[in-house]
């Protein structure tokens, strides 16, 4: 009788990705095949409608422009942005290469412009991340995407640490990245945002990673991308953990506190000035009784509101108003 090998679900294969490496190690694995599906023209359709939006405001927010390794200026930036008319990522390349030898494009919150529910990407995403986060635990801070792109040959602000886990897609060329673990960086400092680094390298680990396929590193880790000056895009999954409980708590809760407050104080308009006095200004005891009425009941409902506001949200950071630069 003919034996079959037995081929691995994703459910499967991303909980022995989450226990063998997930805070653990870097590594370079099979893109999940959720996140295969988000293409090249995927990605750049996005950008193209934060960019217009950038544009739009006159503003950078989640915008980077590097040549030469140096940041421009938000105003010298915005001609820089990719256009519809670009294309693709390699129309844009085309037209920008013309005018730096050397550029970098950092987008931040190209999560915000997922806006329709049904779009194919964001639901490609959502598959992959509801299954991580089966395995992890939701992110305590948020979960966000990032993309980079140009024919930098090193990260323009050197080594560095970026405090959260870190999934990395090309989608355009292949990357190359050097990571270096917390516990060697804190033995050699002078590694921290450092461009030369030849006497480190066979302590380094080298992850090379090409369309299809994904990079991982913990968010303790150090790390550089390197390039032989050829084009690439990549587009991240950036996981953010590093918000102590207390935080979250103050942050749940806050909503709440001030609507006690308003309630107790009762004030017709905002005091800019309180009695100059060692003893507790009125003000401030009314606030007092104000907030000693809170129940245990109420604080409960409002962390639980949090939480299910956290997992409407697929634990990603909510899109936040954007201010000009």
């Amino acid at each position: 009788m003919a034996k079959y090998l037995k081929v691995e679900s994703e459910p499967e294969r991303i909980r022995k990705f989450a226990r063998n490496h997930w805070e653990k190690s870097a590594c370079v694995i099979p893109a999940p095949s959720s996140l295969a599906e988000v293409s090249a023209d995927d990605i750049f359709h996005l950008l193209v409608r934060y960019c217009d939006q950038a544009r739009d405001e006159d503003s950078m927010v989640g915008l980077k422009f590097y040549a030469s390794g140096v940041l421009l200026e938000p105003f010298q930036a915005l001609e820089h942005l990719p256009e519809s008319q670009d294309q693709n990522f390699l129309g844009y390349h085309k037209r920008v290469s013309r005018q730096f030898k050397d550029y970098g494009l950092v987008c931040d919150e190209l999560y915000s412009v997922m806006v329709d529910e049904r779009a194919k990407t964001r639901r490609s995403i959502w598959k992959f991340t509801d299954n991580l986060f089966k395995n992890v635990g939701l992110p305590n801070r948020f979960a966000e995407i990032g993309l980079y792109l140009g024919n930098y040959r090193k990260t323009p602000f050197g080594v560095h640490v970026d405090n959260c886990g870190v999934l990395s897609l090309p989608i355009v060329g292949k990357k190359n990245f050097r990571i270096w673990s917390a516990k060697f960086v804190a033995k050699n400092s002078e590694l921290k945002e450092s461009f030369s680094y030849d006497e480190f390298k066979k302590d380094s680990v080298l992850l090379t990673v090409r369309p299809g396929e994904m990079a991982y590193w913990p968010s303790a880790d150090w790390h550089i991308a390197e390039s032989d000056g050829s084009f690439s895009a990549t587009w991240s999954l950036g996981v953010w953990t590093d918000k102590p409980t207390e935080r979250v708590a103050i942050e749940a809760v806050s909503q709440l506190l001030q609507q006690k407050l308003k309630k107790g104080l009762k004030q017709g308009r905002a005091k800019t000035a309180l009695k100059y006095s060692k003893k507790l200004p009125d003000e401030l005891e009314r606030a007092a009784e104000a907030l000693s009425k809170l129940s245990k009941k109420e604080i409960k409902r409002a962390l639980e509101a949090w939480w299910h506001d956290h997992i409407d949200a697929k634990g990603f950071k909510s899109p936040t108003a954007r201010k000009p630069n």
